[in-house]
This record gives C-alpha cells, sequence and structure tokens, in this order.
C-alpha cells in the first residue's frame, strides 16, 4: 500500500464564516465571497457542514452548505503552501484547526482563529510536508489593514474601549501607513512600536484595576482575548519591518 494515499489535510472553521482553501497549484475549494461564487476545482476534496460533504451553487446567507461548523477534506494532499480566506457573515469570534497527516508522527493539529465582522476577510497559510512535520506550519498573514480590523472588531465587540482608546489607536495605526506609503519601513516600525506600547499600558491599567470591575472600564480597557489577538498581529507586522540603523 503506497504511503501516499494517507497523505490527507482536514480543515474545521467554526463560527459563521465562508470558507475558502487555495492549494499549492492554485485550485480553490469552497466559497468565495468576493465573486459569491463556489468552487470544487480541488480533486478528491469535499467541503461543507461538518459532517456532510457538499458544495452547491447557492451561496449567501441562507445556504446550508456552509453552515457552522464548516469540514474541509482534501485527500491526497500536495506539498506546498495552502492558502485558507475566512470570509466574515457576522460579528463574532471564530477559530481555524488544521489537521495534517505526515509519515512520521502521523498527525498535526494546529489552531488559529480571531474576531471577524461582515464584510472581514482574514487570510491564513498553511505550508504542508508530508515528509517533514517540523516543517507543517500555519500562519496568519497580517497587514496593518489586518490589524485594524481586529482593533475594530474589538471594539464592537466591548474588548476594548472606550471611545477615546479606539480613535487614538487608530491614528496610531494611520501614522504606520503613512510612514509605509512613503516606503519609511523602519519609521513605519517605530510607529508600530508606540501603538504597542499604548496597548500594552492599557492591559497593564486594566489588569491592575480588575478585569470585572465595569464601572472603571468605561475610560480605557483591553481584555485578555482582545490583547492576545492585537499582540499576534502586531508580533507577526513588527517582525517584517526592519528597526533603524543605529
Amino acid at each position: 500500500m503506497a504511503l501516499a494515499q494517507f497523505r490527507a489535510l482536514d480543515v474545521y472553521a467554526d463560527g459563521d464564516i465562508r470558507l475558502l482553501i487555495i492549494d499549492p497549484q492554485g485550485k480553490r475549494l469552497g466559497f468565495d465571497s468576493a465573486s459569491n461564487r463556489y468552487y470544487k476545482e480541488i480533486q478528491d476534496a469535499s467541503i461543507g457542514a461538518a459532517g456532510v460533504d457538499i458544495v452547491t451553487n447557492e451561496g449567501g446567507k441562507e445556504d446550508s452548505s456552509q453552515s457552522n461548523p464548516i469540514e474541509a477534506m482534501i485527500n491526497d494532499a500536495k506539498d506546498g503552501q495552502y492558502q485558507i480566506i475566512v470570509f466574515g457573515a457576522k460579528l463574532q469570534f471564530f477559530s481555524i484547526d488544521v489537521r495534517a497527516r505526515h509519515i512520521i508522527k502521523p498527525i498535526t493539529n494546529i489552531s488559529d482563529g480571531g474576531i471577524v465582522d461582515s464584510g472581514m476577510v482574514f487570510k491564513f497559510r498553511f505550508t504542508y510536508d508530508f515528509n517533514d512535520r517540523g516543517k507543517s506550519i500555519l500562519k496568519k498573514e497580517v497587514y496593518v489593514s489586518t490589524l485594524r480590523q481586529d482593533l475594530t472588531a474589538s471594539y464592537k465587540l466591548n474588548l476594548l474601549g472606550g471611545q477615546k482608546l479606539f480613535k487614538e489607536l487608530n491614528k496610531d495605526l494611520d501614522k504606520v501607513e503613512k510612514e509605509l506609503t512613503k516606503k519609511d519601513s523602519a519609521e513605519a516600525r517605530e510607529k508600530l512600536e508606540e501603538f504597542w506600547k499604548e496597548i500594552e499600558e492599557v492591559r497593564k491599567e486594566t489588569v491592575e484595576e480588575g478585569e470585572k470591575d465595569k464601572d472603571k472600564k468605561k475610560e480605557k480597557f483591553i481584555t485578555e482575548d482582545a490583547y492576545k489577538i492585537l499582540k499576534e498581529d502586531a508580533q507577526i507586522l513588527l517582525a517584517t519591518l526592519p528597526q533603524k540603523k543605529k
């Protein structure tokens, strides 16, 4: 029995979202909200509501073929980089869980997620290597726009506030984008570090004042959930920006 037939890649998505997977050859599986179309171009693969292997041409809000949770199964998965795209349907938490089969230590199980809202799009990349479990990793694609989406979603869910802090942090991100527009990535890094310093300070104050003290959370606060999501974004983005030369 050939080892190749044990190759498999499964993606589970929990939340009111639409899911599109693009394999290393550019073939698509799932629903693309941008074009409002379903794709089933990946051979020997299926996607649908968990436990129901179905792809239809319906789409839209009432489509039951991609209801929560979603399960995508790709047999005979190819080595290389897969793109996992999440399209938001409404404001809520979501999670992505990727399971991959390998020769040695057969199963890799990696999770990520965050908060999504209608109109928001998040992208993840999963590198699959059948022969090397250690090289199979899941990574979120992060840009300033991604960080702003997570900031906005956190604010809408009352995980970050108040309005003054939200506006201040958005202005900080405006400064980062301005420097990137000028192609000054080192200065953009400095502005992003200032943004993160503000997050750290407010988070420290939130912890000191008490997470559950509603009265003290009116002016400035950041909950643990929002802090973790923004921290992941900031760390990924900072890793792409060089420091200023001394």
